[in-house]
């Protein structure tokens, strides 16, 4: 997977690319240049979305890591003796209401 740079800088070589096939297209009108040109816009654009949601997914990839992790100790909780597994439960939720809040997906006011 290409990083967000390389993405940006490639975004870049495309749109300077369809930049020359567009003037070249109006200096001879030669409906290559003209399609070069789309194509190169086309792939800029492509390029940019890539960039744009390569820190989406990464964000997505660290929830994802985190809330396995949360996962993992509410099943160690509930092993627990009964004595100790409501104290063990409530740590968990509220690790797992932190992690929400920390990733905005709900408010802190309510906590």
């Amino acid at each position: 997977m290409l990083s967000k740079a390389e993405l940006e800088a490639l975004a870049e070589k495309y749109e300077a690319k369809a930049s020359r096939a567009y003037m070249n297209y109006q200096e001879t009108g030669i409906p290559r240049y003209d399609r070069e040109h789309r194509n190169a816009e086309d792939l800029a654009s492509a390029m940019r979305m890539a960039a744009a949601a390569s820190d989406d997914y990464s964000r997505l990839v660290n929830l994802r890591c985190s809330v396995a992790m949360e996962a993992s100790k509410a099943q160690a909780a509930m092993r627990e003796p009964e004595d100790k597994r409501m104290e063990a439960m409530e740590k968990v939720l509220k690790n797992l209401v932190s992690l929400a809040v920390m990733e905005g997906l709900v408010s802190d006011d309510r906590i």
